[in-house]
């Protein structure tokens, strides 16, 4: 009974890990090309801290660029308290239709943190959000 099992496992496991072949997969809209592109955009603004102006020039590129893909994006404007005082904060939401009742939420921040003693541009954090 237990080498049966085993030998299912190890059938299950196998027929699991095999690979999709290339000409099954979907094409996919995702650009790995363009992804880098607009990381280093937004990276290229420099810091992004709360109320800077390299932050809304990160916001305006990212408001651009989801209305270039048919979304409508919409700005949440409102004041916060941070640990440098109170900051004028912007999140940008956009929504699509899609066939289904489903709600699928993408997030992420496109600002930075301060940092006093070094240059950061967030490339793995905010930048590519």
């Amino acid at each position: 009974m237990k080498a049966s099992v085993a030998l299912l496992l190890l059938v299950v496991a196998i027929y699991g890990f095999q690979r999709t072949p290339p000409s099954a997969l979907k094409s996919s809209p995702f650009s790995e090309q363009r992804a880098d592109t607009d990381l280093r955009t937004i990276v290229g603004f420099g810091p992004r801290p709360a109320g800077s102006e390299a932050l809304a020039k990160a916001r305006s590129y990212i408001v651009s660029e989801l209305s270039k893909a048919g979304l409508k994006p919409q700005l949440d404007e409102f004041d916060a308290r941070t640990p440098k005082g109170f900051r004028h904060m912007v999140n940008i939401r956009a929504m699509r239709s899609g066939l289904k009742p489903t709600i699928i939420a993408l997030t992420g921040h496109y600002d930075t943190k301060v940092f006093d003693r070094f240059f950061f541009t967030g490339a793995n954090d905010g930048g590519s959000s």
